[in-house]
Order: structure tokens, then sequence, then C-alpha cells
């Protein structure tokens, strides 16, 4: 038989309610192997992460399950990118990558659709998807 502490469910994630506020959070533990990786893609570097967790906002337990499944993808895509390499962006890629969000062109006029490789949540990237030049900067 497993070793239980409390109300651990090996099953799957479930919604922390805080025992004062009443708000109930996601909360994930981050493997080992991966903790210096999230601390990079969620923008720390220098500080590994133990634990992915953020408030769903919500009193309510029904609203909180439903809430819980989006958590969880959020969680899987940081995994994920930490798991594959994600690495901080430069600045100048930072500025490359606002300006095609922003006007959907890279400065000089032309329209220019975002890379389709890209997989972005505020300052990571994956590796081979935004490059150092914009195609106008290349000519």
């Amino acid at each position: 038989m497993a070793c239980s502490w409390g109300r651990v469910s090996r099953v799957m994630a479930s919604p922390w309610r805080h025992p004062k506020t009443g708000v109930f959070w996601f909360r994930q533990a981050v493997p080992q192997a991966l903790r210096l990786q999230v601390g990079v893609v969620l923008g720390r570097p220098d500080k590994p992460c133990l634990e992915l967790k953020w408030s769903l906002r919500t009193h309510d337990f029904r609203e909180a399950k439903t809430r819980m499944v989006e958590a969880m993808a959020k969680a899987e895509t940081i995994l994920d990118a930490a798991r594959n390499g994600a690495q901080p962006l430069s600045e100048r890629q930072t500025h490359l990558l606002a300006g095609l969000g922003i006007s959907g062109s890279c400065g000089c006029g032309r329209k220019t659709p975002p890379p389709s490789a890209l997989v972005m949540t505020s300052t990571w990237f994956s590796p081979s998807a935004v490059p150092e030049t914009s195609a106008c900067e290349r000519r």
C-alpha cells in the first residue's frame, strides 16, 4: 500500500483552498531535474522553482475545478518548454517580437507574419523560433 500524507491524491491534481481567504489555488510540484530550467522559463534564471502555484481566483469549488483544467494545461506548457530547453529572450529579440505582435510588421512597412513555430509566454521562447535579425534587416 502506498504511503499517504494527509489528503494527497496521486491520481489527479485538485484545487487547493487557502485556509484564511478561502480562494482556490493551483499547486504542482516541479520535478527535481527541471527546477532550474523552469526558473529560466518563468524569467528568474538565478532562482530554481520548487513548485508552480497561482490563484484560480474563485471561492466556488465547481468553478475552481473548471479553471483547474486551464491551469494544468498552462503548467504542462511551462514544463514542456523547460524540457525542450527554452531560453530567455535577448533584448533585441524582445523588440523584434513586440514589433511583429503589435503592428504586424517589422518596422519597414511591409506586412510580416509572426513566426509560426514560436511558443512564447512573457520572456521565454523555443530556441529555434526567433531569429536574431528580421527578414527586412537581412537585405
